[in-house]
C-alpha cells in the first residue's frame, strides 16, 4: 500500500517507513501431523522422558530428567540449565540450522520462564505443539547484517500458559492443512508481545484464530501478513499497537473501525479481523519511536536560538523509557 503525501509529511522526520515485508526464504508446506519422524521431541522439563540427541562429536546421547539442571552441549544446540556468562538458566540456544519432524506431542517443550535464542533457522513439526511451555516463553533472534533468522512451524503452533515474547525473528506457518484439533498458530494465555519481527501465516489459516491471547502488544518494527482470519484477544484493555506505517484490510471493534496509517492504538482494540474475508490482512508498525519530546535550543552568540535538538520517546507510555534513538537538528525560523 502506498502512503499518501499527507501521511508521509505527518510522520517525517522521526519515523522510518518500511515496506510490507517479503516472505523469508523459500515456500514451505507441512502436514498437520508428520507421517515420518526424524527425531525425538526435545523435552527440557523436569518430568521429561528419556530422549535421544547427538552431541558435538556426532555421538548419540540420551537426555534425562537429571540433565535439566545442567548445561548440555549438542551438535546443533546448547541447553543452559545453569547460568553461564550473560545467559540465564532455562535457555535453549540454537547454534545451527536443523529440521525437526516428530510424531511426539511436542517438538520443543520448555520449563516456565524459558528463552530460545536463534543463531540459525529452524523448522519444527509435531503433533500437539511445536513449542510449548506451561509458563512464559521468549523467542529471540540473533542476526548479522540485519538478516533475521526464521522459525518455521506447522499447524501444531506455539503455545504458552502465560506470555509469549518474540524479538528480532521471522515466524512462518504455512501448513498444507489445519485440522480441528489445531485452533491457533500462536496461543498465549496472558500477553503476546511482538517486536522487530515478521509473522507470516499461510492461506490454510483463513477463517481461524491465527492468534489467541488475553492481551497483545504489537510493538515497533513488526510486519504481520496473515489470511482473512482473527488476531484475537480476550481483553480489549491492555492491548497496544505501535504507530502504523502501512496497513491493508485490518479492522477492529466488530469490523466497524479500520486501523489507519499514522495512528497508534492503546486500550482501543480487542480482536483484529478483516474487512474482506477473502483478502489477506497486512499490518506494519514503524521501526522507530515517533513521539517527540521538548526540544533543547542551540544558542548563538547573540542569545538567539539557531536550532533545536530533539529526540524521541516510546509512543507507548507503558513502555520503559529508553535511551534516545535518534537526534535531529531543526532550523529555528523565528526572529
Amino acid at each position: 500500500m502506498l502512503l499518501g503525501a499527507a501521511a508521509l509529511l505527518a510522520m517525517v522526520p522521526l519515523m522510518s517507513v518500511p515496506a510490507l515485508a517479503e516472505e523469508p526464504g523459500a515456500a514451505y508446506a507441512a502436514s498437520s501431523a508428520p507421517a515420518v519422524s526424524n527425531s525425538d521431541g526435545m523435552d527440557f522439563t523436569p518430568t521429561a522422558n528419556y530422549w535421544n540427541y547427538y552431541d558435538e562429536s556426532g555421538a548419540r546421547k540420551q537426555f534425562s530428567p537429571d540433565d535439566v539442571g545442567w548445561n548440555i552441549y549438542a551438535r546443533d544446540w546448547k541447553w543452559y540449565g545453569k547460568a553461564e556468562g550473560d545467559i540465564q538458566p532455562n535457555t535453549l540456544e540454537i547454534l545451527n540450522s536443523f529440521d525437526l519432524y516428530t510424531t511426539d506431542n511436542y517438538a520443543i517443550k520448555l520449563p516456565a520462564g524459558s528463552t530460545v535464542i536463534f543463531h540459525a533457522d529452524v523448522l519444527l513439526e509435531s503433533k500437539v505443539n511445536c513449542i510449548y511451555s506451561d509458563g512464559s516463553i521468549t523467542l529471540k533472534g540473533v542476526s548479522e547484517n540485519n538478516d533475521r533468522h526464521t522459525l518455521t512451524f506447522g499447524s501444531a503452533g506455539i503455545s504458552s500458559g502465560l506470555d509469549v515474547t518474540v524479538e528480532n525473528l521471522n515466524l512462518r506457518t504455512d501448513p498444507k492443512s489445519v485440522d480441528e484439533s489445531h485452533k491457533y498458530a500462536i496461543e498465549a494465555k496472558k500477553n503476546l508481545r511482538l517486536q522487530d519481527c515478521y509473522f507470516y501465516a499461510g492461506d490454510e489459516w483463513k477463517g481461524k484464530n491465527v492468534v489467541m491471547c488475553s492481551t497483545y502488544n504489537i510493538s515497533r518494527g513488526v510486519s504481520i501478513d496473515i489470511p482473512g482470519s482473527y488476531f484475537a484477544s480476550i481483553s480489549g484493555y491492555g492491548n497496544y499497537i505501535a504507530n502504523i506505517a502501512d496497513v491493508s484490510n485490518v479492522t477492529y471493534g466488530g469490523g466497524n473501525s479500520e486501523i489507519k496509517i499514522g495512528e497508534s492504538y492503546e486500550n482501543k482494540t480487542s480482536y483484529l479481523r478483516p474487512a474482506d474475508e477473502s483478502a489477506r490482512m497486512e499490518l506494519v508498525t514503524n521501526a522507530f519511536w515517533t513521539v517527540p519530546i521538548a526540544a533543547a535550543p542551540i544558542m548563538l552568540g547573540n542569545g538567539k536560538p539557531a536550532a533545536y535538538i530533539t529526540s524521541a520517546i516510546p509512543n507507548n507510555p507503558l513502555a520503559p523509557f529508553p535511551k534516545p534513538r535518534a537526534t535531529l537538528l531543526l532550523p529555528f525560523l523565528g526572529t
